[in-house]
């Protein structure tokens, strides 16, 4: 079902202009210790060999997710990858304070740049941003209080900054710029995407340079 509600979105659509820009699809539950079994094996049952929560462990190799009250594992992705599924972002600190942030306001929240768990032994690409929107049994509630107590689960949508910038660049036929973006408005603001490459490393005149912010998301 998540399958089939969330591969129209990642088709490439020229009338909408997509063109691949979102990397995946994702759906977290707020998972208690005592149905942690019940998901492990529902999902082994259904196709996914060897699934488990799973968490980084201090070597940033995949270990058994350790006993917590509560776990927000990578349930349903797509497109899947097995080198994402089941990890549990409540282990992360970074991932866990951007998914508490969206939770309590109510609104989708944006991660810093970060690199793909699939990504850890390609260091030549681009990093990646998640975008998380919370999701509550019955409706926003409407307080910080209460939203916590209603907690369902998060469903995130992932960009990798590259393809954006390619579809601004061949949008607007900027041959001969130079296309350069941050996340922050300091140009010692981590780089997430540059046409061409080294574009941040060129020099510009004052009157052949534009600076101007965008905003993504919180």
């Amino acid at each position: 079902q998540f399958r089939l509600l969330t591969s129209p979105m990642l088709r490439p659509d020229p009338l909408l202009r997509r063109r691949g820009l979102v990397y995946a699809l994702e759906w977290l539950p707020i998972v208690r210790a005592s149905e942690r079994p019940a998901l492990e094996a529902e999902a082994r049952a259904a196709g996914l060999a060897g699934y488990r929560f799973w968490e980084e462990g201090p070597d940033k190799k995949p270990m058994t997710a350790e006993k917590r009250p509560f776990y927000v594992p990578i349930q349903y992705m797509e497109p899947p990858n097995s080198g994402a599924l089941g990890f549990d972002i409540a282990s992360d600190p970074v991932r866990w304070h951007t998914a508490e942030r969206a939770r309590d306001s109510g609104m989708p929240s944006a991660s810093l740049p970060f690199r793909l768990l699939e990504d850890r032994n390609r260091p030549d690409v681009a990093e990646a941003v998640a975008v998380y929107a919370p999701v509550y049994r019955e409706g926003d509630p409407g307080s910080e209080e209460a939203r916590r107590a209603s907690i369902s689960g998060f469903t995130i949508v992932v960009f990798r900054a590259t393809p954006i910038a390619d579809n601004a660049v061949s949008t607007a036929n900027a041959s001969g710029l130079g296309l350069v973006l941050r996340d922050g408005t300091g140009r010692d603001s981590p780089l997430l995407a540059e046409r061409p490459p080294n574009a941040s490393k060129l020099s510009a005149g004052a009157d052949f340079s534009i600076d101007f912010n965008v905003l993504f998301a919180d």
